[in-house]
């Protein structure tokens, strides 16, 4: 009986780290998300000056980490907000 409830708290103590891990994972990637999707508004702002409501709608409702990479790195050749495909 003894080995049973080690065994049954070392399963619990793995799925506990394994549920912790998780939301590690899930936070640091949305505090990712939301750090490129700061810095595309910001590069934007610098470069076109205050944005149209619908694309900083469209910029915070974004979780495409790759696209918003991709965009920040656009910036600086964009000659016009327009050319903001997101």
């Amino acid at each position: 009986m003894w080995l049973a409830k080690q065994e049954v708290k070392a399963v619990s103590e793995m799925f506990a780290k394994s549920y912790a891990q998780e939301i590690v994972e899930e936070v640091t990637q949305r505090v990712t998300q939301e750090n490129y999707r700061d810095a595309l508004r910001s590069a934007l702002e610098g470069r076109f000056g205050e944005l149209p409501e619908a694309l900083a709608q469209r910029i915070e409702g974004c979780t495409n980490l790759k696209q918003l990479k991709d965009l920040i790195r656009q910036v600086g050749r964009m000659q016009s907000i327009e050319e903001v495909q997101l």
